[in-house]
């Protein structure tokens, strides 16, 4: 007979009635009291406000505008969020994004706390953009003056640290191109249609016009391409709802491999026999697609992207190149190849028109709908992306690519691994070797490359470095063998499915000469 364990509840009877919460200790006293907070906000939202009323009437959608509040480093929880102060200053919140911030002081700490853990010089803050009529801004900035503590929103005063109109200079980045006139890729905060019909008006009074069918939207965020004159920069930024204006980024070189390589031979390599571990598992690839006939056929079924046009020597290369190596990982002479997890669905992305007429629309904003078709499909449960824009992801906006990932990947239904990018030897001083978009994405596993497996491994020189943008500070996620010249990364041949051929070896230092 089993034994059984009967356990006594004590005071059973009070779950038969609602028992209160008991409330916690005292809230921590805020860094600022009310009259600092007042004073301190006054000049800014005065300013602001005027600066927000003399901006053309063309450029101010329905007459809105949009500034910046700075919520300080310690008040950035859901549970801080100021919704009372904004609707009763009558603004909206149309996005956000993550700010590093030096308050003009932190709550106070216990002498102890002070000894043990000193404030620091700055934090993590929040920006948060919100829209209102110009009219909004002037009222608030008038009625601020006579608000006292039980003003309905005054409560959260203290949290904000700081409130402005982002100069419209500042919301164009550094262009990396000579041209007289560049490519661009705008970012509005297009909550609503009336934006982007505002925005072709005022666009119109510059002679100006927007490719509107190849923008792309991700949340509240529409990224559209436009090409400007350098001397009409400064009057675009002017418009109300723009958030960032920078250059149309480029689709990563698409680096071939090579048959062989001073120093060390390629050698033979039979493929296996055994179907897939798992042969329910879905997982995908995107990239430049697989040639017909190219041995790999028992394993993965090669599709076509919506829309693309005629592939490309370069991408089919480096499309079977990286299915060999989803599959079989690095092979090894005189061993079997491994039995690959799943079955793959290759989906070719890319085509010959990506980058050859930019102003025809044949970019980047063509290879997104490709992908964010199928992920909305939630068919697989694994995908892979070695390929995006050659650029380093700066702590400033985030991109297309990221927004559109971390969307369709926030519901963790499929796990989507990013190359980190082959930037890493870059200019550390300026950014060059941080990770490269979509790697920076929260919702996605960024993997970097190292120069051996096994013991005394180490970052390959290449290999794009972090941090990752907030939230996603700690980048890359993973490190995966990714070979150097000394070991190199194996991948079959895709002219010859029987003979290995090394992988992407121009990324590899080598005192020796490529055949």
């Amino acid at each position: 007979m089993s034994k059984t364990t009967n356990f006594l509840l004590g005071n059973g009877e009070k779950l038969t009635r609602l028992v209160p919460l008991q409330k916690g200790g005292r809230a921590p006293r805020p860094p600022y009291s009310f009259a600092e907070a007042k004073q301190f906000l006054e000049p800014q939202i005065k300013k602001a406000a005027l600066e927000i009323a003399a901006l053309p009437d063309v450029a101010c959608p329905r007459d809105r505008a949009v500034a910046v509040i700075t919520l300080h480093p310690q008040y950035i929880a859901k549970s801080y969020y100021p919704d009372n102060l904004l609707a009763t200053v009558g603004l909206q919140a149309v996005g956000s994004k993550p700010r590093k911030v030096a308050p003009r002081k932190w709550r106070p700490q216990t002498e102890s706390a002070k000894l043990k853990n000193p404030p620091p010089e700055e934090g993590e803050g929040l920006d948060i953009f919100v829209a209102g009529q110009k009219g909004a801004f002037l009222k608030w900035a008038e009625a601020l003056p006579s608000w006292t503590e039980d003003t309905q929103g005054a409560d959260k005063l203290f949290e904000v640290e700081q409130f402005l109109l982002v100069p419209p200079i500042d919301r164009i980045r550094p262009l990396q191109t000579d041209e007289s006139e560049p490519l661009l890729e705008v970012v509005l905060h297009a909550h609503d249609k009336f934006v982007l019909d505002s925005f072709e008006a005022y666009l119109e009074t510059m002679s100006l016009k927007a490719d509107m069918d190849r923008r792309f939207d991700a949340g509240s965020l529409c990224f559209l391409p436009l090409r400007a004159h350098r001397e009409l920069l400064a009057k675009i930024a002017e418009f109300a709802y723009l958030r960032v204006m920078r250059g149309m980024p480029k689709l990563r070189t698409l680096r071939p491999f090579v048959r062989s390589f001073t120093g060390v031979k390629s050698f033979p390599c039979a493929l296996p026999s055994e179907p897939p571990l798992d042969q329910k598992l879905r997982a995908v690839i995107f990239d430049g697609g697989i040639r017909n006939k190219s041995g790999l056929e028992n394993w993965v079924t090669a599709l076509d992207g919506t829309g693309v046009s005629g592939a490309v020597q370069e991408g089919l290369d480096h499309g079977f190149a990286v299915t060999s190596a989803a599959l079989f990982g690095s092979l090894v002479p005189a061993a079997s190849s491994p039995r690959p997890f799943s079955y793959i669905d290759h989906i070719r992305v890319l085509d010959n028109l990506v980058g050859s007429d930019p102003d025809q629309g044949h970019n980047l904003y063509d290879v997104l709908p490709r992908i964010e078709e199928v992920l909305k499909s939630g068919k697989y449960e694994f995908a892979n992306l070695s390929i995006g824009p050659e650029l380093p992801i700066d702590d400033d906006e985030v991109h297309a690519w990221t927004a559109m990932l971390d969307q369709h990947l926030s519901n963790g239904k499929t796990l989507t691994t990013v190359a980190a990018g082959n930037g890493g030897d870059g200019d550390k001083l300026l950014g060059f070797d941080r990770l490269q978009v979509p790697s920076d994405c929260v919702n996605a596993l960024a993997v970097g490359a190292s120069d051996r497996q096994g013991k005394g491994w180490r970052r390959a020189y290449y290999s794009s470095v972090g941090p990752g943008r907030s939230p996603g500070m700690v980048k890359p996620d993973i490190l995966s063998f990714g070979g150097d010249a000394g070991a190199p990364f194996w991948v079959f041949d895709g002219n010859k499915p029987t003979q290995s051929a090394m992988l992407a070896p121009d990324r590899y230092k080598s005192s020796g000469k490529q055949d």
